[in-house]
């Protein structure tokens, strides 16, 4: 069975290319450009579709961590975890979404680089991305909720915040 995880950023030549991302949290707009690999994404391209818990773990390249991080760490640091994670939802919600059938013609998964090269992202795609955002700044734990037709994600909390959760091998998120 090949192992389809990708636990290290990619190494090699980079195409860098460029993304403006805006986005409102508390009456305030922050904009930002985030770079991508585009020699990653065309990686990608040919990347077999695999389970989603392939994108829910697998790592960033380093022109888009780095970029996310400048742009988004300053405003989380310091945060409450209840705002860090509603700001970092703002920023993902802030995607034009179109569902993969408009967009591809088929489903396809993203792996957390590809939300910025793509002009659409889908439920997916924004749940594997906040994950991704909500582990590496905030360091809490997340996990993805597969519904029929949707997908989710849910933040384990340390200590008890107002709203709905769900208990996952005994812990509430």
């Amino acid at each position: 069975v090949a192992d389809l995880n990708i636990y290290r950023p990619m190494s090699g030549a980079e195409q860098l290319k460029t993304r403006k991302v805006g986005f409102e949290f508390d009456d305030e707009r922050h904009e930002f450009e985030i770079k991508y690999d585009k020699n990653l994404i065309d990686f990608y391209n040919d990347y077999p579709q695999a389970d989603i818990k392939i994108y829910f773990d697998a790592t960033m390249g380093r022109a888009t961590k780095e970029s996310l991080s400048t742009a988004l760490m300053p405003l989380v640091s310091g945060m409450d975890a209840t705002d860090a994670a509603g700001l970092l939802l703002k920023f993902v919600q802030a995607f034009d979404y179109q569902t993969d059938d408009q967009q591809f013609g088929h489903e396809k998964f993203f792996f957390p680089d590809e939300m910025f090269h793509y002009q659409y992202s889908d439920c997916e795609d924004r749940s594997v991305l906040y994950a991704w955002l909500v582990k590496q700044l905030t360091g809490l734990d997340v996990i993805g909720l597969n519904y029929p037709g949707h997908m989710a994600t849910a933040v384990r909390f340390n200590g008890d915040v107002e709203g709905n959760y769900v208990e996952y091998n005994g812990v509430r998120y």
